[in-house]
């Protein structure tokens, strides 16, 4: 079965990693021949080509962008409708039996099986607005227009489809978590009394993604004269955030006890040094992190809203606290430093949990029951 993927970005985060593993499992144990589509060249080109799945590099815009004049949304409107044409004139021999969009950022995939004839089954990974501050370019009859066309809408968790089933009455929506490819993670526990903490955040540097907000919790347990723990931010983002970061962190006297790591690429090695992970991100639609930090046998901190809910089962594989409640995620750290032992007993039951239910395999296998049922 030839399937044509389109990616949003060309980067190698959270959404990008999960279509390299779901081509990855779909060609080995199904037979799926993939092409995927990238708008220009960026760190995925090479994991592309060190599993040898063909690409194409066209230039072509997301249909959601943080706020902008309306002159420039035309433009990419029509920049984007004249590449689709000219995408759909370049694919039609290719006998694709689907197109398989891997996020609601780009509207790409969509034009292109409407020129071609072929069926759409759309990945929906974001809320948008909620999470990265981003809104539609399009009116909405064509937005409308444009998902309902969809063979079939892919939500990955039960916060995005009810998200878009509330938008979309007329839609064909079904809920598929993500997976996460297991060989990656593994973790020896050393977790001792007296051993200080390390708690990490692993995600884009950005105000929506609560670093700021664990900065302030910090600043309650410094108040509180706690040292047993380290917190670990690891990624990158804006330069003016970044700033801010580091003034919240130098204001606060809390360089003994946060560390910025930047944005690193072996994070699998990273999480194995790691205790309690940390998503305190309010609106995750997801939260591919979360299942990360469990895969690497970690208890999680998280929000008791969006995916995040769906994921963490309080005082079981974590605790869940309110988001932007400083004391609330103070605490709920504090609880792991003063009980080093709930680390091991809440991270075997994370791995247990995350093993059972997000495995790429579980993933590909639910995806590839999709291609069979809408596509052949």
């Amino acid at each position: 079965m030839k399937i044509l993927f389109v990616a949003h970005v060309s980067d190698l985060y959270g959404a990008n990693k999960s279509l390299i593993d779901l081509i990855y499992i779909l060609r080995r144990d199904y037979a799926v021949e993939p092409v995927v589509l990238l708008p220009k060249k960026g760190c995925i080109v090479q994991e592309l080509k060190k599993e040898k799945i063909p690409f194409v590099i066209w230039k072509y815009w997301g249909w959601q962008q943080k706020k902008q004049s309306k002159l420039k949304n035309i433009i990419i409107r029509l920049c984007n409708r004249w590449s689709a044409f000219l995408l759909g004139r370049l694919f039609k021999g290719y006998g694709f039996q689907g197109i398989h969009s891997n996020s609601s950022v780009t509207n790409m995939g969509a034009l292109i099986a409407a020129n071609i004839k072929c069926r759409h089954i759309w990945h929906l990974r974001e809320f948008g607005e909620e999470d990265y501050s981003l809104e539609y370019i399009e009116n909405d009859k064509e937005i409308q227009k444009r998902y309902n066309q969809a063979t079939v809408l892919i939500a990955i968790s039960n916060a995005i489809r009810e998200k878009y089933e509330g938008m979309l009455p007329k839609a064909n929506i079904k809920l598929i978590y993500n997976g996460v490819n297991m060989e990656r993670f593994e973790k020896k526990y050393q977790i001792y009394e007296g051993m200080a903490v390390q708690f990490c955040c692993v995600g884009i540097m950005s105000l929506k993604k609560g670093q700021g907000d664990i900065i302030e919790a910090c600043r309650i347990l410094k108040n509180k004269n706690e040292t047993g723990y380290c917190v670990n931010l690891i990624g990158d983002g804006k330069e003016s955030l970044e700033v801010y970061i580091k003034n919240k962190i130098e204001e606060y006297h809390l360089n003994d006890c946060i560390k910025l790591w930047g944005r690193r690429e072996d994070i699998s090695e990273i999480l194995k040094k790691m205790d309690v992970g940390i998503m305190a991100s309010e609106n995750e639609a997801f939260g591919r992190t979360t299942i990360e930090y469990m895969m690497a046998s970690m208890p999680v901190i998280g929000t008791n809203s969006g995916g995040t809910k769906e994921l963490v089962e309080d005082d079981k594989t974590g605790k869940l606290f309110t988001g932007k409640n400083h004391e609330e995620l103070a605490n709920c750290m504090q609880e792991f430093i003063d009980k080093p032992y709930l680390i091991e007993k809440m991270g075997r039951q994370a791995y247990r949990y995350a093993h059972n239910n997000f495995s790429m395999e579980i993933n590909a296998e639910n995806i590839n029951k999709l291609y069979e049922e809408y596509l052949e």
